[in-house]
């Protein structure tokens, strides 16, 4: 091929046959071996008429990430403007493609979203540039929107600063931003919780932006920042801005209902008393309606559910009772008014986590009764929803929470109820047998290791009977059995502490055949079991130094782990085993080499963050801080 482009390309006019193989091998080496000879020849007359004649490329060919073929060589008279490798309708569709994969990206959560569609964009200024400004290649405004998208979904620590940075951008290039580029960079915002930077942009916008760049969800974006906090002081912060807008001059921003539930959500986010009734005032609030300075929206079912979920949260004894009549409120109201307030399942299922949180002692069975009444009205009026399986998880874990006596295997017959159902809306899932598992091992009930380890047991083979991806077992049911194993050597027979041990190691053994692997709550758990199951010896110091090793092999030691092996082993073989240069009593988890707990990041009885500045004069001090030998609950693992 070489030589048939070669052919009539006289060597001797001032090009050697050594530096045109060079043109031909770097033009080759950057996909652009497609001239004519006649384009060749051209080029050639055009080198060979240059004055120099000593420099076959003025400029090297570098990488072409943008595809094209232009020609980096001209005279000197009339450099050659370069070429777009193809032609507009061919660019729109490559264009096209290119942002439908960076869209299909940002679905996915895929983490390289934003380099993609930052490389998108370069590539067509490089194409824009390349073609001589023409407008069909210039960066469109939905390619930088899909940047920014891109990056609010990152939830890179700075990703406001980088939307903002790449808003600013825009605008340098004559891109005027619209109200879904505001949005999605105060999604950015709200996402590396940063409330205040987003609000700056809103009300930047609104004082001096056009009128056709905010929307209602430019303005609730804003709120959720806000609401995303999680403090009592954001909450109060996102009202008074709902406020302030109640009374802004522009008709086209008015609050919206998604607006006020969106600050219920974040009183619900406070979970105190205080915060559930400040919700339900926003709700009223609604219902009241507007006046002549204000327009108020009247609520609908989504509203109604962000005050429910307020209560829910609270923790408090009342907060079944008032969740409970306002949904009744909701009835009335789509009955008698015929507002949009009707319950649909999520407000039966808030209703009954109000009543399974609230401590109450009829919160058991009265989550049954609402149940019961749900059915009731589903089948006679066909406009109640029909339970789901977290209904009836929720009846579940208020049983699970219950101190009315046999509240344990009650819990247990709802269970039983959901696998014998043919509704497949009900059927259980992983939390269902969890929930239960827990109860058994909180209980006072004697043999509950093995009554965890049938439970353990009917969720494995229902798992691989009906290979449903919600009853795939996770580490929490192991470790729960584990747990209930650790906890029955308190009053209870030799004989049951044998078969607790027994119980423990076929449950720690048997994970991996199971495709579960063991976590530092595992670890933790199985050494608790050792410690309290067998009798200290040589046999039980060699049984925990083998899980030991294993968890510090694959980084998983935490303070439960390192808690529990100090209680099986005594100090001195444990110093001596592993050269420790101090009394390992008052050693700390950070004292421990890294490699043994650089996985356990998501342990929570881990090391808390240090204190900031403000907070150093709350420092607990040092002597108390060391690791205790005899653990509270929360060390144990038992509240999983």
């Amino acid at each position: 091929m070489v030589r048939a482009r070669m052919s009539g390309v006289n060597p001797t006019s001032g090009l050697t046959r050594l530096a045109f193989l060079n043109i031909l091998l770097s033009r080759h080496l950057v996909g652009a071996f497609s001239p004519p000879v006649c384009e060749l020849l051209n080029l050639h007359n055009s080198l060979a008429a240059s004055p120099t004649g000593s420099s076959i490329l003025q400029t090297p060919i570098d990488d072409d990430p943008v595809g094209l073929n232009h020609t980096t060589v001209a005279n000197d008279q009339d450099k050659l403007m370069p070429k777009p490798k193809f032609s507009k309708g061919k660019w729109k569709k490559k264009r096209y493609l290119m942002m439908q994969d960076v869209q299909k990206k940002i679905q996915q959560n895929d983490p390289t979203a934003p380099r993609k569609a930052e490389e998108m964009v370069r590539r067509m200024l490089k194409l824009y540039e390349h073609s001589g400004n023409d407008m069909e290649f210039r960066p469109t405004q939905q390619a930088y929107n899909l940047w920014i998208h891109a990056l609010a979904k990152s939830n890179l620590e700075d990703a406001g600063k980088l939307a903002d940075q790449v808003m600013e951008r825009m605008r340098s290039e004559h891109i005027e931003p619209n109200a879904f580029t505001y949005t999605c960079v105060m999604d950015a915002y709200a996402r590396s919780r940063s409330p205040k930077k987003a609000e700056d942009v809103l009300f930047r916008l609104l004082e001096e932006g056009p009128a056709d760049n905010v929307s209602e969800v430019t303005c609730d974006t804003m709120l959720n920042a806000w609401a995303q906090q999680g403090t009592a002081e954001s909450a109060e912060r996102a009202q008074l801005i709902l406020y302030r807008l109640e009374e802004w001059q522009r008709e086209d921003i008015r609050p919206s209902k998604v607006s006020y539930a969106t600050v219920m959500n974040a009183w619900a986010k406070v979970g105190t008393l205080e915060a559930a009734e400040k919700a339900e005032a926003l709700l009223r609030r609604m219902l009241k309606g507007g006046d002549a300075k204000r327009s108020i929206p009247k609520p609908d079912t989504i509203a109604f559910n962000a005050a429910i979920n307020a209560w829910a949260t609270s923790g408090e004894s009342e907060a079944g009772t008032r969740a409970l009549q306002l949904l009744d409120k909701m009835k009335d109201l789509a009955e008698n008014e015929g507002l949009d307030t009707y319950p649909d399942i999520i407000s039966y299922n808030t209703v009954l986590s109000a009543w399974s949180h609230s401590g109450s002692d009829l919160a058991a069975p009265q989550t049954e009764k609402i149940v019961q009444g749900m059915e009731e009205e589903a089948k006679k009026s066909g406009r109640a929803p029909s339970p789901n399986t977290v209904t009836y998880n929720t009846i579940i874990h208020a049983w699970a929470r219950s101190a009315i006596p046999g509240s344990v295997p009650r819990a247990e017959r709802v269970l039983n109820y959901m696998l014998k159902s043919n509704r497949t809306e009900i059927l259980p899932d992983v939390i269902s047998f969890t929930s239960v598992l827990d109860a058994w091992a909180k209980s006072k009930e004697p043999h509950k290791s093995a009554r965890t380890r049938k439970l353990l047991d009917m969720l494995l083979n229902t798992y691989e009977k009906t290979e449903r991806p919600e009853l795939k077992p996770t580490q929490i049911p192991f470790n729960t059995v584990l747990n209930a194993c650790a906890f029955s050597a308190m009053g209870t027979s030799e004989e049951e502490q044998r078969e607790a041990l027994e119980i423990a190691v076929s449950t720690f053994a048997g994970m991996r055949y199971h495709d579960v692997h063991p976590d530092t709550v595992t670890y933790g758990n199985m050494l608790k079991c050792i410690a309290n199951l067998m009798p200290q010896g040589d046999a039980r110091n060699r049984m925990a130094f083998r899980v030991f090793d294993k968890c510090r092999k694959e980084g998983l030691v935490g303070n439960l782990v390192w808690n529990e092996i100090r209680r099986a082993v005594p100090s001195r073989d444990l110093e001596e085993t592993y050269n420790f240069e101090k009394f390992c009593g008052r050693m700390l988890l950070k004292d421990l080499p890294k490699s043994w707990r650089q996985r356990n990041r998501f342990d929570k009885n881990a090391p808390k963050r240090k204190p900031r500045s403000s907070e150093k004069s709350h420092k607990t001090p040092q002597w108390d801080q060391r690791a205790t030998i005899v653990e509270s609950i929360g060390q144990s693992g038992k509240d999983l």
